[in-house]
């Protein structure tokens, strides 16, 4: 198989610059690529999370099937690029390097998911100096995924992550001084040795309320959180379940309610104690990652 280099993406100057032709053939390799990324995400991440019998996950990706398709039809290709960007950028930060070797597999094209990484640290490099956030992000991933064309710069770049957080540092120092800004552990419960609730509060410059607590299923597999906060202007109480690889919020109100309240009645098992009163936002009655449902019973008083 004759393997074709696929920089994962290209810039809008590259796209502009095509002659009808080559759009043409890079109209057909896009859509194969999207197409089998797709594939990938329906294969490995359909099931992570169902709410009510409902898969957003799977519901999400056929509907970027149908999209992907759409912007062939209208040879839209710079819709297919920032689409197929979309699609592997949570690649990157897992350093999934299985993927590349399915789209090689499967379209016999090579796939550079690091390449704007590559390319940000190339400039970092050039100048000997980070100062955006997305230099860091891309710094700190190419180091963790040791995707570095030079190892010899390794050292470089880290001492380059430490002079941007001495920078920050000194800056947030001086913020600070006329701020007010407080966070305290209220109280840490624990039973048979294991912490099951935890209650903190943070209050900021700004008329913030945050107060959550956590409690864990008799089996310490699963947790959930009820959680209170408040930018001053939008109020809100949220229960949400946390699974081994994803988490989900399963009642929503638009106030805050410290008596709300919410325990595990057995290991699949959620008991959420409300009031006619409460503001509601949302609420769902079941909640599935892969193997493990999770039932939700509301006592309404």
């Amino acid at each position: 198989m004759i393997l074709k280099k696929l920089v994962c993406c290209n810039t809008s100057h590259d796209l502009l610059t095509l002659k009808p032709h080559e759009k043409q053939t890079e109209l057909h390799r896009k859509r194969s690529i999207v197409l089998a990324t797709l594939d990938y995400l329906l294969d490995n991440y359909v099931g992570i999370i169902i709410y009510d019998d409902f898969d957003p996950v799977k519901d999400y990706y056929v509907q970027q099937q149908v999209q992907a398709e759409k912007y062939f039809k209208q040879r839209k290709l710079d819709r297919l690029d920032q689409q197929l960007h979309r699609l592997t950028e949570g690649f990157k930060h897992q350093v999934n390097l299985e993927f590349p070797h399915y789209i090689r597999e499967r379209t016999g094209y090579e796939i550079d998911i690091f390449a704007y990484e590559r390319n940000r640290v190339a400039g970092v490099l050039a100048k000997q100096r980070i100062d955006t956030e997305e230099e860091s992000r891309s710094v700190s991933l190419i180091l963790k995924s040791n995707q570095l064309v030079y190892q010899d710069k390794e050292e470089i770049l880290k001492f380059l992550l430490r002079d941007l957080s001495e920078r920050k540092k000194e800056f947030n120092e001086l913020s600070q001084k006329s701020k007010k800004v407080s966070s305290q552990i209220v109280e840490t419960v624990e039973r048979d040795g294991m912490i099951t609730e935890t209650i903190q509060i943070c209050f900021g410059p700004k008329p913030v309320h945050f107060n959550q607590r956590e409690v864990f299923s008799p089996d310490g597999k699963l947790r959930l959180t009820i959680t209170e906060s408040s930018d001053g202007r939008h109020p809100s109480t949220t229960i949400t379940i946390f699974f081994e690889k994803a988490s989900r919020p399963l009642y929503g109100t638009n106030g805050l309610y410290p008596d709300l309240n919410a325990f595990w009645k057995d290991n699949n098992t959620i008991i959420i104690e409300t009031k006619k009163s409460y503001v509601k936002g949302f609420q769902h009655g079941k909640v599935q990652s892969f193997d493990d449902t999770v039932l939700v019973e509301y006592l309404e008083t």
